[in-house]
């Protein structure tokens, strides 16, 4: 991208001449058009393109954006370039400027715009400084306002009191790269009431690969984004969007949708509900959810994960015994090995009063309800590791084959949740 920098030759401009008008500062909210620069020196359109002046209909006018950064030793123009998600970068940078904490994301008030991610592709590189266009409101043919606000310099919209003349073409047809001059190359400006929310599956900016960790781990800005359970995963180019976080899952809570006793045992994301399982998005009851560790044995390595990483052999991977890891790069999770059915066990949920020790392996035998000498009057397989006892109390941990075997099982000196 670097090497696609604009040089004087092609701009209208031949000298560095503005004139201001003095004012108390600027509305952001305000602003039709927003043009914001990052570290490359690269610029990102937000809105149309500004009308053209009435003398000549075959450009737009902007005011010089490098910020005088050109007259430096080793100093380039600014270059106009496009993000592959033009409207949903704009959203995000376009909030940025606009809140009441100017330029800081709401999302991530602890970081200044100076330290905010653009739209670069390939490596970080964070908002330098932004410029403002108002058009007029009786003819929106003319630009009747133009500010541009030195970030750097710890300037704001309200701290900006001079206005800038348009001399400069960065952005028409043929000053473009000819990589993105036929393509849609300025995002839409969000309306004024629009506010980012934390959300799942959705768009998200401060990824775990590239962005991230350019910051304090202590922050957490790669969660910031994201609803609890959730964290924002680099998927392709300048694309990142917030998946399941595999580490909620560890072997102190109860992995998602998985049978659970009480509130505050489920992993992160999820929330034990009125019938027993760990549902997804429910919202939780503990900020830091105790999980079971003081209540229950620790769980296995391997369990029913809220989602699965080997899944390039279409196998077991890293799932529980019973599940196998069926997805692909942008997302896979456990699902059942119907494999394992055989004439000897149950699964898939049957309710046909199974055992301890009668279904397959995956699953074991829940009581739903008692008789009132203590016997389980109704029972079902659901999906998790056997650990079960028979009348007698012997343990059923790990056996899957009591409908055909007729061998004794010895009791263990483990004590099993009933």
């Amino acid at each position: 991208m670097l090497a696609h920098q604009l040089t004087s030759a092609l701009l209208l401009a031949t000298a560095f001449t503005i004139n201001f008008n003095s004012v108390d500062g600027f509305d952001a909210d305000k602003c039709d058009v927003f043009v914001f620069r990052t570290q490359e020196n690269a610029l990102w359109h937000c809105g149309a393109r500004l009308p053209a002046p009435k003398d000549n209909e075959w450009t737009a006018l902007y005011c010089e954006h490098s910020q005088g950064d050109y007259l430096l030793p080793n100093g380039q123009w600014p270059f106009a370039w496009a993000s592959n998600h033009p409207n949903d970068w704009c959203d995000f940078m376009v909030s940025t400027v606009r809140q009441t904490n100017e330029d800081h994301y709401p999302l991530t008030p602890e970081i200044s715009i100076n330290e905010t991610p653009g739209p670069n592709t390939w490596f970080f590189s964070s908002l330098v400084d932004w410029g403002c266009y108002i058009l007029d409101e009786d003819d929106p043919t003319v630009v009747a306002e133009s500010y541009l606000v030195d970030s750097r310099n710890g300037q704001h919209a309200s701290t900006t009191t001079e206005t800038c003349e348009r001399l400069y073409n960065y952005f028409d047809y043929w000053v473009l790269n000819e990589q993105i001059r036929n393509g849609k190359w300025q995002g839409d400006v969000p309306d004024t009431v629009y506010q980012p929310e934390r959300h799942a599956w959705e768009r998200c900016h401060y990824d775990d690969t590239v962005v991230s960790p350019n910051f304090s781990a202590d922050l957490g800005v790669q969660y910031a984004e994201c609803v609890d359970g959730f964290v924002c995963e680099n998927k392709y180019l300048d694309y990142a969007a917030c998946m399941p976080d595999p580490h909620t899952d560890h072997e102190c809570c109860v992995s998602w949708n998985t049978k659970c006793k009480k509130e505050g045992d489920c992993c992160r994301g999820s929330e034990c509900n009125d019938g027993g399982w760990c549902e997804v998005g429910l919202e939780p009851k503990y900020e830091d959810p105790p999980g079971i560790c003081d209540t229950r044995i620790i769980k296995e390595d391997k369990m029913l994960w809220n989602r699965c990483m080997e899944y390039q052999d279409g196998g077991q991977g890293d799932c529980a015994d019973g599940y196998i890891c069926t997805g692909n790069w942008w997302y896979a999770q456990c699902e059942i090995d119907h494999s394992v059915k055989n004439e000897c066990c149950k699964y898939n949920y049957e309710d046909s009063n199974p055992r301890p020790g009668d279904c397959c392996v995956g699953w074991f035998s829940h009581c739903h309800s008692e008789n009132e000498d203590g016997t389980c009057a109704y029972s079902q397989c659901l999906p998790g590791r056997e650990s079960g006892v028979d009348l007698q109390g012997q343990s059923m941990l790990d056996v899957h084959d009591r409908i055909c075997s007729s061998r004794t099982y010895r009791s263990v000196s483990i004590n099993f949740p009933r």
